[in-house]
Protein backbone atom coordinates (compact mmCIF):
# COMPACT_ATOMS: atom_id res chain seq x y z
CA UNK A 1 0.00 0.00 0.00
CA UNK A 2 1.35 3.42 -0.93
CA UNK A 3 1.93 5.77 1.97
CA UNK A 4 0.10 9.10 1.87
CA UNK A 5 3.46 10.76 2.50
CA UNK A 6 4.71 9.53 -0.88
CA UNK A 7 1.85 11.15 -2.79
CA UNK A 8 2.60 14.42 -4.60
CA UNK A 9 1.73 17.61 -2.78
CA UNK A 10 -0.20 20.47 -4.28
CA UNK A 11 -3.16 22.74 -3.85
CA UNK A 12 -6.20 20.50 -4.37
CA UNK A 13 -9.93 20.96 -4.84
CA UNK A 14 -12.62 18.98 -3.07
CA UNK A 15 -16.37 18.83 -3.60
CA UNK A 16 -18.59 16.89 -1.21
CA UNK A 17 -15.39 15.96 0.65
CA UNK A 18 -14.17 14.10 -2.46
CA UNK A 19 -10.97 15.13 -4.18
CA UNK A 20 -11.58 16.19 -7.77
CA UNK A 21 -8.76 15.62 -10.23
CA UNK A 22 -5.10 15.07 -9.42
CA UNK A 23 -2.55 17.20 -7.60
CA UNK A 24 -1.82 19.15 -10.82
CA UNK A 25 -5.38 20.38 -11.31
CA UNK A 26 -4.50 23.96 -10.29
CA UNK A 27 -1.07 24.14 -11.96
CA UNK A 28 -2.39 26.68 -14.45
CA UNK A 29 -3.03 29.39 -11.85
CA UNK A 30 0.55 29.34 -10.54
CA UNK A 31 3.18 31.62 -12.13
CA UNK A 32 5.27 28.46 -12.65
CA UNK A 33 3.39 25.13 -12.62
CA UNK A 34 6.18 23.41 -10.64
CA UNK A 35 5.46 25.63 -7.63
CA UNK A 36 2.10 23.92 -7.12
CA UNK A 37 3.96 20.75 -6.13
CA UNK A 38 5.89 22.75 -3.51
CA UNK A 39 2.79 23.55 -1.45
CA UNK A 40 0.06 21.55 0.22
CA UNK A 41 -3.53 22.56 0.83
CA UNK A 42 -7.17 21.82 0.10
CA UNK A 43 -9.99 24.07 -1.04
CA UNK A 44 -13.51 22.76 -0.41
CA UNK A 45 -16.09 23.81 -3.01
CA UNK A 46 -19.39 24.47 -1.26
CA UNK A 47 -21.23 26.28 -4.07
CA UNK A 48 -23.65 23.73 -5.56
CA UNK A 49 -23.48 25.52 -8.92
CA UNK A 50 -19.89 24.32 -9.32
CA UNK A 51 -20.11 20.69 -10.40
CA UNK A 52 -17.47 17.99 -10.95
CA UNK A 53 -17.56 16.35 -14.37
CA UNK A 54 -18.64 12.77 -14.82
CA UNK A 55 -15.11 11.35 -14.50
CA UNK A 56 -14.38 13.36 -11.36
CA UNK A 57 -11.07 14.43 -12.91
CA UNK A 58 -12.08 18.10 -13.29
CA UNK A 59 -15.01 20.47 -12.87
CA UNK A 60 -17.61 21.42 -15.44
CA UNK A 61 -16.41 24.60 -17.12
CA UNK A 62 -18.70 27.44 -16.13
CA UNK A 63 -18.63 31.07 -15.10
CA UNK A 64 -18.88 29.97 -11.48
CA UNK A 65 -15.85 27.67 -11.71
CA UNK A 66 -13.84 30.36 -13.49
CA UNK A 67 -14.76 32.71 -10.66
CA UNK A 68 -13.22 30.24 -8.19
CA UNK A 69 -10.02 30.19 -10.23
CA UNK A 70 -9.91 33.98 -10.33
CA UNK A 71 -10.33 34.08 -6.54
CA UNK A 72 -7.53 31.52 -6.04
CA UNK A 73 -5.11 33.11 -8.51
CA UNK A 74 -3.83 35.85 -6.13
CA UNK A 75 -3.16 33.15 -3.52
CA UNK A 76 -1.29 31.06 -6.08
CA UNK A 77 0.77 34.08 -7.18
CA UNK A 78 1.72 34.80 -3.58
CA UNK A 79 2.65 31.15 -2.97
CA UNK A 80 4.65 31.16 -6.20
CA UNK A 81 6.52 34.28 -5.10
CA UNK A 82 7.39 32.64 -1.79
CA UNK A 83 8.48 29.44 -3.53
CA UNK A 84 10.71 31.36 -5.91
CA UNK A 85 12.30 33.28 -3.02
CA UNK A 86 12.85 30.00 -1.17
CA UNK A 87 14.38 28.40 -4.27
CA UNK A 88 16.78 31.32 -4.75
CA UNK A 89 17.73 31.22 -1.07
CA UNK A 90 18.43 27.49 -1.16
CA UNK A 91 20.56 27.85 -4.28
CA UNK A 92 22.70 30.51 -2.63
CA UNK A 93 23.02 28.43 0.54
CA UNK A 94 24.15 25.44 -1.55
CA UNK A 95 26.76 27.61 -3.26
CA UNK A 96 27.93 28.83 0.14
CA UNK A 97 28.25 25.25 1.44
CA UNK A 98 30.24 24.22 -1.63
CA UNK A 99 32.55 27.18 -1.06
CA UNK A 100 33.07 26.25 2.59
CA UNK A 101 33.95 22.67 1.56
CA UNK A 102 36.36 24.06 -1.06
CA UNK A 103 38.16 26.18 1.54
CA UNK A 104 38.35 23.32 4.05
CA UNK A 105 39.87 21.04 1.39
CA UNK A 106 42.52 23.68 0.62
CA UNK A 107 43.19 24.26 4.30
CA UNK A 108 43.84 20.53 4.66
CA UNK A 109 46.37 20.72 1.82
CA UNK A 110 48.26 23.51 3.58
CA UNK A 111 48.17 21.67 6.91
CA UNK A 112 49.56 18.55 5.24
CA UNK A 113 52.71 20.49 4.34
CA UNK A 114 53.68 18.36 1.35
CA UNK A 115 53.16 20.62 -1.68
CA UNK A 116 55.75 22.85 -3.31
CA UNK A 117 56.07 26.53 -2.43
CA UNK A 118 54.49 27.57 -5.75
CA UNK A 119 51.54 25.29 -5.05
CA UNK A 120 51.16 26.74 -1.54
CA UNK A 121 50.94 30.22 -3.05
CA UNK A 122 48.35 29.04 -5.55
CA UNK A 123 46.28 27.38 -2.81
CA UNK A 124 46.40 30.56 -0.70
CA UNK A 125 45.11 32.59 -3.65
CA UNK A 126 42.31 30.07 -4.24
CA UNK A 127 41.26 30.29 -0.59
CA UNK A 128 41.25 34.10 -0.55
CA UNK A 129 39.30 34.26 -3.82
CA UNK A 130 36.69 31.80 -2.55
CA UNK A 131 36.43 33.57 0.83
CA UNK A 132 35.70 36.84 -0.99
CA UNK A 133 32.90 35.19 -2.97
CA UNK A 134 31.44 33.69 0.20
CA UNK A 135 31.49 37.11 1.86
CA UNK A 136 29.35 38.46 -1.00
CA UNK A 137 26.92 35.54 -0.73
CA UNK A 138 26.62 36.02 3.05
CA UNK A 139 25.55 39.65 2.48
CA UNK A 140 22.90 39.00 -0.17
CA UNK A 141 19.42 40.46 0.51
CA UNK A 142 17.96 37.21 -0.88
CA UNK A 143 19.02 35.52 2.37
CA UNK A 144 17.04 36.08 5.53
CA UNK A 145 18.68 37.76 8.52
CA UNK A 146 19.23 34.51 10.42
CA UNK A 147 20.88 32.80 7.43
CA UNK A 148 23.12 35.82 6.76
CA UNK A 149 24.19 35.82 10.40
CA UNK A 150 24.98 32.09 10.34
CA UNK A 151 27.00 32.47 7.13
CA UNK A 152 29.01 35.39 8.52
CA UNK A 153 29.74 33.41 11.69
CA UNK A 154 31.03 30.43 9.70
CA UNK A 155 33.20 32.73 7.62
CA UNK A 156 34.58 34.28 10.79
CA UNK A 157 35.68 30.86 12.06
CA UNK A 158 37.18 29.92 8.69
CA UNK A 159 39.09 33.17 8.32
CA UNK A 160 40.44 32.99 11.87
CA UNK A 161 42.46 29.90 10.92
CA UNK A 162 43.96 31.32 7.76
CA UNK A 163 46.86 33.47 9.08
CA UNK A 164 48.46 30.57 10.93
CA UNK A 165 48.11 28.30 7.89
CA UNK A 166 49.36 30.93 5.45
CA UNK A 167 52.54 31.72 7.35
CA UNK A 168 53.34 28.28 8.71
CA UNK A 169 56.52 26.70 7.35
CA UNK A 170 55.79 23.27 8.81
CA UNK A 171 56.52 20.37 6.48
CA UNK A 172 55.04 16.92 6.38
CA UNK A 173 57.00 14.69 8.75
CA UNK A 174 57.84 12.19 6.00
CA UNK A 175 59.28 14.96 3.81
CA UNK A 176 61.89 15.77 6.44
CA UNK A 177 63.82 12.67 5.44
CA UNK A 178 64.57 14.18 2.05
CA UNK A 179 66.99 16.97 1.26
CA UNK A 180 67.42 19.45 -1.59
CA UNK A 181 66.57 18.16 -5.09
CA UNK A 182 65.02 14.93 -3.81
CA UNK A 183 62.57 16.82 -1.60
CA UNK A 184 61.62 19.15 -4.45
CA UNK A 185 61.06 16.13 -6.70
CA UNK A 186 58.70 14.56 -4.16
CA UNK A 187 56.86 17.85 -3.80
CA UNK A 188 56.41 18.03 -7.58
CA UNK A 189 54.95 14.54 -7.48
CA UNK A 190 52.53 15.67 -4.78
CA UNK A 191 51.54 18.68 -6.91
CA UNK A 192 50.84 16.43 -9.90
CA UNK A 193 48.57 14.19 -7.81
CA UNK A 194 46.55 17.16 -6.58
CA UNK A 195 46.23 18.38 -10.17
CA UNK A 196 45.22 14.95 -11.48
CA UNK A 197 42.50 14.12 -8.97
CA UNK A 198 39.32 16.22 -8.86
CA UNK A 199 38.54 15.13 -5.31
CA UNK A 200 41.19 16.85 -3.21
CA UNK A 201 40.32 14.80 -0.13
CA UNK A 202 41.03 11.58 -2.06
CA UNK A 203 44.25 13.10 -3.35
CA UNK A 204 45.35 13.98 0.18
CA UNK A 205 44.70 10.41 1.36
CA UNK A 206 46.66 8.95 -1.57
CA UNK A 207 49.59 11.29 -0.91
CA UNK A 208 49.69 10.26 2.75
CA UNK A 209 50.01 6.61 1.69
CA UNK A 210 52.73 7.40 -0.86
CA UNK A 211 54.78 9.47 1.57
CA UNK A 212 54.66 6.74 4.19
CA UNK A 213 56.11 4.23 1.71
CA UNK A 214 58.80 6.39 0.12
Amino acid sequence: MQSNLSKPLGLRLRAGNMQIGEADLLDEIFPEPRFNSWVVGEVHILDERILPNGRRDHFEQSVHFRDVLSKLSPLARDLGRRCRASSIRRNWVRQFERGVSFIKDRQAILRQGAVSQSRRTRVKDEILDCAGKLEKIASLPALDTKTRGACHMRLLHLNARLPQLFYSKARHQDLKRFRGPRRRLVQKLVDVIYDALANQSDAKTLIEKILRRL
